[in-house]
């Protein structure tokens, strides 16, 4: 190699190409349209992003949503991540057909590939790691298993890519006392959270926490720092990253206290635990099968749970790196054990592979009864500790080759993992492994893999450890070896062969029928049968199409969203159901029913109960409840209202304007009165007669309703929540205090030093 390219490679941009090359070829079948992302993908987050896209393009928040479970709230939904700014790239694209290019969403979520490269190789380049150990380190970590795999759950993968650089300026912080990286780590994780998966937003907030305890007993050792300085650093960022998350956090809250409460318990957080022979599979990772995007490349198979094969975790449990990046880190930390750092990240890898064991370890018992750590299933996910910190390792074993190291260590490990993938290749461990019958030659084929691969590994790194190859070559070879290895195992994970913007495609007819035509035709839609289980779309078609449905596909849910009545006919009445799929007794096939005098999406009624709430459900239940004359309520009424003879009352209802955040009437009634939506209930909902603000009614268990007196008006009723405007101001109050932090950063510090 002649020194032009030497000086070239020396140049960090270089690296940055070399990302957006490996980036480009590990997702070229899905930039190039010939793949897709698949799974939770298609289900929730298109459709979840596709209408945060098309309300915004219209320059609104896009609040809520009448479209699913029958009207629930959507910003308030944390998961949406609606201010995450990578996200509000969508609304750019949203086309003719208010619909987002599903090619858009995807490479949103490759880009962050590409974001995870380049932030763990300017973390481990802050580390002192040579250019070609980072690089390494940087491809190990974000083409890991666990990275691929959760590019289903991109909330996920959005966090995992920014953090390194999270940890970059936070360790820097801590080590230094330095406020300006306090305020650049706070103002990452702040964005990072806003993408909405607390899950991840814990599990860093944690390792930040065990980097601040670990400097602090440096930093106190030494006698170097004074202790307010670092308790500063350590807690500013969290604080802005808190400050910054309020405008999300506070309407997720709201939102939480009434929706329904999932059952916490240890059997439910420990769901998605690994067991412990799953550490193999850094050797031969299919060895216990391997899922794709594409059905037809192979089927999964199973692990043995109490004697019997049983489906399990794939995608949260699979975590594969690279052997080689497994290779380069033993030798890290066989060379490197003195060093501080090394020791930290040892303690970093056990700690994550004993929680990531749930209930086949003792660990998860106890952070169990630590606030939220019991709230979350499949421990698993904190696997990217272990990646993390081999990544790094391995950027260390790199850089201490270039050192001559005992042959007698290097064989070591370099032999464990050549035997045991041997022994497996044989069929030796079988029985230890519980692989079925059907698995073995499969297995077999992924091990002889896996042995050439460690094989590669091996020579390259003795041929540079007895300088038989230069660092140049040495890190160019390793890190091709290494992610060849890795594209084959995760290249065809996202490779789904059906496109999601034609499986949201409905016949123009069907469309035409369902989807609500405000402000006139107003109705909602059941598409989903139990029995026999069918379904005539797909569970979020609703927020793709603006078909007002029944169903949907969410882990949250309010917890009153369908009135309590005992026939399903009186509760479709109620909720103004036009269409409802039912079995057809000459076809034989389910199919779409015309429903016959359904009640309207909004009326009068002239009738109340009073009653206490945890009486409601009973009444409404009882046969002699007229829900179609009656309205039942909370709380007593203002106005009054007089039994009079229906025929003798008189009214009109016009409806002016309907749209997620705003829904407009002029009524006219004779008598006193209340007027009932279809809607569901939500306190963030506000109501104005004439311009007037009055009281909204929870009405009928779970509706929207509003007392009216005889008379004309014009009725609004607006979302306005008054908790995102408080969260709102606390985000950009935080901003602001950030910024100016920025600014006068060296002034403070001086300050807090002299003080």
């Amino acid at each position: 190699m002649t020194k032009s390219y030497k000086f070239v490679f020396k140049k960090e941009w270089i690296f940055f190409l070399i990302f957006i090359l490996t980036t480009t070829i590990f997702f070229w079948n899905n930039l190039s349209g010939d793949a897709f992302f698949w799974e939770d993908i298609v289900e929730y987050v298109y459709p979840t992003q596709n209408y945060a896209a098309k309300i915004s393009a219209s320059g609104e928040v896009p609040f809520w949503s009448p479209y699913l479970f029958n009207g629930m709230p959507f910003y308030a939904d944390l998961q949406v991540g609606f201010f995450y700014p990578l996200n509000r790239i969508f609304t750019f694209f949203v086309n003719s057909n208010d619909q987002l290019p599903f090619s858009v969403l995807q490479f949103v979520i490759i880009l962050h590939f590409l974001i995870a490269q380049i932030s763990f190789f300017l973390f481990a380049r802050s580390w002192k790691i040579s250019q070609w150990g980072s690089a390494i380190g940087a491809i190990s970590y974000s083409f890991s298993l666990l990275m691929v795999c959760h590019a289903i759950h991109p909330m996920m993968l959005y966090h995992l890519a920014w953090f390194p650089l999270i940890l970059l300026f936070f360790y820097k912080a801590v080590n230094t006392g330095s406020l300006k990286n306090s305020i650049y780590s706070g103002l990452l994780l702040g964005m990072v959270m806003l993408s909405g998966h607390p899950q991840m937003t814990l599990y860093i907030s944690f390792f930040l926490l065990i980097v601040f305890i670990w400097q602090s007993v440096l930093k106190l050792k030494s006698g170097t720092s004074k202790i307010f300085i670092l308790i500063i650093s350590g807690v500013v960022p969290i604080l802005i990253a808190a400050g910054i998350y309020s405008v999300q956090l506070l309407p997720s809250l709201e939102l939480a206290d009434l929706s329904q409460r999932a059952d916490k318990s240890f059997e439910l957080a420990s769901e998605g635990s690994m067991l412990f022979k799953q550490a193999f599979t850094s050797i031969v990772p299919e060895l216990f099968g391997k899922v794709t995007g594409d059905a037809s490349v192979r089927p999964n198979f199973y692990l043995k749970f109490d004697g019997n094969f049983k489906m399990h975790y794939y995608w949260e449990t699979a975590f594969y790196f690279g052997i080689t990046c497994l290779i380069l880190g033993l030798i890290g930390l066989f060379t490197t054990f003195k060093d501080n750092r090394t020791k930290f990240l040892l303690g970093i890898i056990i700690f994550a592979v004993f929680f990531a064991l749930g209930s086949n370890s003792f660990l998860l018992n106890i952070f169990y009864n630590i606030p939220m750590f019991g709230t979350f299933r499949n421990p698993g996910r904190i696997l990217f500790y272990l990646i993390f910190a081999f990544s790094v390792l391995a950027g260390f074993g790199f850089d201490n080759l270039k050192n001559k190291i005992n042959i007698k260590i290097l064989l070591s490990i370099i032999l464990t993992p050549l035997i045991i993938a041997i022994l497996i290749s044989f069929g030796t461990l079988n029985s230890l492994f519980d692989i079925a019958d059907f698995a073995k030659e499969f297995v077999a084929a992924n091990t002889t893999k896996s042995i050439i691969i460690i094989l590669i590994t091996s020579v390259i790194i003795y041929l540079y450890n007895i300088k038989k190859l230069n660092q140049l070559i040495a890190g160019i070879l390793l890190l091709l070896t290494l992610f060849i290895d890795l594209n084959i195992e995760g290249g065809g994970f996202n490779q789904s062969k059906n496109n999601p913007e034609e499986v949201y495609k409905l016949p123009a007819t069907t469309l035409s029928s369902f989807k609500i035509n405000p402000p006139d035709d107003i109705f909602r839609v059941n598409m989903r049968m139990y029995k026999p289980p069918f379904m005539a779309m797909k569970r979020n078609q609703g927020l793709f199409s603006d078909i007002m449905l029944v169903e949907g596909y969410n882990p949250l849910i309010l917890e009153k969203v369908v009135p309590p009545l005992n026939t399903i006919k009186k509760t479709h009445d109620m909720l103004a159901l036009k269409y409802e799929i039912k079995m057809d007794r000459f076809a034989k096939r389910p199919n779409f029913i015309k429903r016959l005098n359904p009640l309207s999406h909004s009326r009068f009624i002239y009738k109340y109960k009073l009653m206490n709430v945890d009486d409601i459900e009973e009444y409404m239940r009882n046969d002699n409840y007229d829900y179609q004359n009656e309205v039942v309520v909370e709380e007593d009424l203002i106005i009054k209202m007089q039994e009079i003879n229906d025929s003798l009352i008189t009214n009109s209802i016009k409806c002016l304007k309907y749209s997620p955040n705003e829904i407009e009437y002029e009524v006219e009634t004779s008598e006193n009165g209340i007027f009932l939506l279809s809607e569901i209930f939500y306190p963030a909902w506000n109501v104005y007669i004439d311009g007037k603000i009055s009281k909204i009614l929870r009405a009928n268990y779970c509706l929207r309703a509003v007392e009216v007196p005889k008379g004309k008006y014009k009725i609004s009723f607006k979302y306005e929540s008054n908790s995102f405007y408080t969260g709102m101001w606390i985000s950009i109050l935080t901003i602001i205090l950030s910024i100016l932090g920025l600014v006068f950063s060296r002034k403070i510090k001086n300050k807090l030093l002299n003080n």
